[in-house]
């Protein structure tokens, strides 16, 4: 069997995909191999992709993944099930109701299972406030530059080390998320979080989806999107070199003196503000159900049973 996730064409990794990788060979160990006979897709808003018409697989196992409605370009189409897809669970009630199965089969994002493990994170706070933006989000602006201006810790989601990811999460007091996987492990840390969308690449359908799933409701803050270099350039939309070069160093003064104080001013009202934070009883209901759904996965697929 093959553990299937989003692996983008560039060499950047995303903090979110990686933790199949982390969650899924630990708490199924001797259960993936490089077999394509049958994949088992997991973390991550890929069913779109993986389940695109024509895709080529013999069967695919579905354990907590979701769907992301609104941009078909980076998320696919609504997919069409047919008999060698096996819907063991799914990430929340709108992918549920998107792929048309049962509710009964939405649990909640399979990154929670973190809950269940033993990560032996450190319990110091070292952070009081920590920043994680989207992926798309960093290719665009240096925010480490502008969390160290406000004092603020910066934690970057293009990273292959998710356990430093982990531990930084941990050690925060207080989490502002963009990464929709930094408020989830935030979340299954007992770490209050509060979602920013800052860039229009943001998805909102699965952060509904997942929110769904435990009973909250998302309201992102809206920060101003940042830029800078070519992103600068492409953002305002000029095609003339020579123009584009002087209206991108407009913008960008523009931006150094009135954008950027905004976006510092805002930082500084969140921190203040109201958080996020799922009941405890609430989690642990939902991590009690990925773990029945393993086990029903298990006896489904003859996977041997592993010591406690």
């Amino acid at each position: 069997m093959r553990l299937r996730y989003f692996r983008g064409e560039t060499s950047e990794p995303n903090f979110g995909d990686l933790l199949n990788e982390l969650i899924f060979p630990k708490l199924l160990p001797d259960c993936f191999d490089d077999d394509p006979e049958v994949e088992f897709i997991g973390i991550g808003s890929i069913l779109g992709v993986m389940l695109r018409e024509g895709a080529k697989f013999n069967k695919a196992v579905v354990f907590s993944t979701g769907y992301a409605a609104g941009k078909e370009d980076t998320y696919g189409a609504v997919p069409k099930l047919d008999e060698r897809c096996d819907i063991i669970c799914v990430r929340g009630p709108l992918t549920a109701k998107a792929i048309g199965v049962s509710e009964d089969l939405a649990v909640t994002d399979g990154a929670m299972l973190l809950r269940s493990m033993d990560l032996a994170l450190p319990s110091e706070k070292k952070y009081r406030v920590s920043y994680m933006p989207h992926m798309s989000t960093v290719a665009i602006f240096d925010w480490r530059h502008l969390c160290d201006d406000c004092g603020i810790h910066f934690i970057d989601p293009v990273t292959r080390d998710t356990r430093r990811v982990l531990e930084e999460i941990k050690a925060s007091e207080l989490l502002l998320a963009e990464a929709m996987h930094g408020a989830i492990v935030a979340d299954t840390l007992r770490v209050p979080w509060v979602p920013v969308v800052s860039n229009r690449t943001i998805n909102d359908f699965k952060w509904r989806d997942w929110t769904s799933s435990l009973n909250l409701e998302y309201r992102p803050t809206r920060l101003e999107t940042l830029f800078e270099g070519t992103a600068l350039r492409d953002a305002i939309g000029c095609r003339v070199p020579v123009m584009g070069g002087l209206a991108s160093r407009a913008y960008g003064a523009y931006q150094k003196l009135l954008i950027e104080p905004r976006v510092r001013k805002r930082f500084s009202e969140l921190e203040h503000g109201a958080r996020y934070l799922s009941e405890e009883r609430v989690l642990d209901e939902k991590v009690d159900q990925l773990l029945g759904k393993l086990e029903e996965f298990k006896r489904r697929y003859r996977v041997p049973a592993t010591e406690a």
